[in-house]
Parts: structure tokens; C-alpha cells; sequence
């Protein structure tokens, strides 16, 4: 299978999941609007690199970024930050990336708790990360 360093490159696929990249990881994270600021600045990080690094390369993934946003002011769904029950919601409850979301779920929570408990975050309720 020929690489596809644009659409699905292979460094960013998880490994053994199928479906899930870690692109879906990053929306879940960042919700709706996050995501949106974060592929305007991936467009504007490979428009600017284009001349100096990899060329048409780097301006299909500006192009890519700029149809994931896209994709997002359309998009009529409501992904909040940290929504991992929308990012479940897309896989079988039996398969692995379902639990792999799950294992995500609760490792960004013990990074939560102990943020709160060294004093650099107050006031975090579990299962909300905003």
C-alpha cells in the first residue's frame, strides 16, 4: 500500500486501530472551536514552510487542514472539548478503539487530578476538562 503522507499518513495512524487517528484524539480534545484554531494554524505553519521544506507536499496538507475546517463550520454536530463520548459514539463498543478511547478518557483524568493536586489547576470536576 502505496504512503499517503496528505490523507492518512501512516506515522499517524494508530497502530493496530483500525479507523482511529490520532487526528480524531486531537479533535476530541480541542472541541469544535479548538480545532477549527488548530488547522488554521497547521495551513498557515505549511503555506509558510512550502518554499523551504516540502513544497506541493506541504501545500496539499495546507489544503487538507483548510477542508478539515471546513468540514467543521459545516458540520452540524456539536464536539465539545474533551468529548469523548462523541469520539466513542463513531466505534463498535466491542472494538479496539473504542477501549482505546476509553484508555484516553481516563489518562487525560489522572492528568486532571494530579494538575490539581500540585495547585496548577482549581476547581476541575471529573469528566470536565474546560
Amino acid at each position: 500500500m502505496k504512503q499517503d503522507n496528505i490523507n492518512s499518513p501512516n506515522h499517524y495512524c494508530l497502530e493496530g486501530l483500525d479507523g482511529l487517528e490520532v487526528i480524531d484524539i486531537i479533535k476530541s480534545i480541542l472541541g469544535k472551536e479548538g480545532f477549527k484554531a488548530y488547522c488554521q494554524g497547521n495551513v498557515i505553519k505549511y503555506v509558510l514552510r512550502a518554499k523551504k521544506k516540502n513544497g506541493v507536499e506541504d501545500l496539499k496538507k495546507a489544503i487538507k487542514y483548510l477542508e478539515w475546517e471546513i468540514e467543521e463550520i459545516e458540520n452540524k454536530e456539536n464536539c465539545q472539548p474533551y468529548d469523548f463520548q462523541y469520539l466513542r459514539g463513531k466505534f463498535d463498543v466491542n472494538s479496539k478503539p473504542y477501549r482505546t478511547v476509553e484508555i484516553v478518557e481516563k489518562r487525560v483524568e489522572e492528568i486532571m487530578e494530579y494538575l490539581e493536586s500540585v495547585g496548577i489547576l482549581s476547581g476541575h470536576r471529573k469528566g470536565e476538562y474546560i
